[in-house]
């Protein structure tokens, strides 16, 4: 979290114009958990860093989908479900680049070192100035619903008479003979 933060601030100071960082989690009160967190929210960006604590598995949807990004610096992640989460509700991920995550999300999302503040910072800036990005997600989703159209109307076309005697047969439309 220290990181993600110290990143956010660095972006902030080159961007003052960015939104501010939500931080989603099961302690609200991360800010005096967790140690030295408390001393790098100064003043000035402590009204800019919001600390949700825990929040229904219903509402992240919602959640996703209004974020103008989603970050996930992670050290290690089994597998980064969160990052597909974030991916289906449109919202562009920056994540690690370590792990089993680069071969998740592929082209789909921008790659960081969860260990460069600087790079992460870059990215969050890069992420706010160009939303259209050929890495967000909206544009891999796009990709994936249109090649997801044709495997669909290529099948439709290879397998139309057999669709239509289950379709019959599911009816009740054919002969007991």
């Amino acid at each position: 979290i220290n990181g993600l933060v110290e990143s956010y601030i660095m972006a902030l100071k080159q961007n003052p114009d960015l939104p501010a960082l939500v931080i989603l989690g099961r302690y609200k009160h991360l800010i005096t958990a967790i140690p030295n967190l408390r001393k790098l929210i100064s003043k000035e960006v402590e009204s800019r860093i919001i600390f949700t604590g825990y929040l229904p598995t219903e509402d992240l949807p919602a959640i996703y989908s209004q974020a103008l990004m989603f970050l996930f610096p992670s050290f290690y992640e089994g597998f980064g479900l969160p990052n597909l989460e974030a991916m289906a509700c449109g919202t562009p991920v920056i994540t690690s680049d370590c792990s089993s995550i680069p071969e998740v999300v592929e082209n789909s999302a921008i790659l960081i070192d969860p260990y460069n503040r600087e790079m992460i910072a870059d990215a969050i800036n890069d992420a706010f100035d160009s939303p259209d990005d050929p890495r967000s997600l909206t544009s891999a989703f796009t990709r994936i619903a249109d090649a997801l159209e044709q495997i669909a109307d290529i099948y439709t076309e290879q397998h139309a008479l057999p669709v239509e005697l289950f379709d019959a047969v599911q009816r009740g439309d054919h002969d007991d003979n």
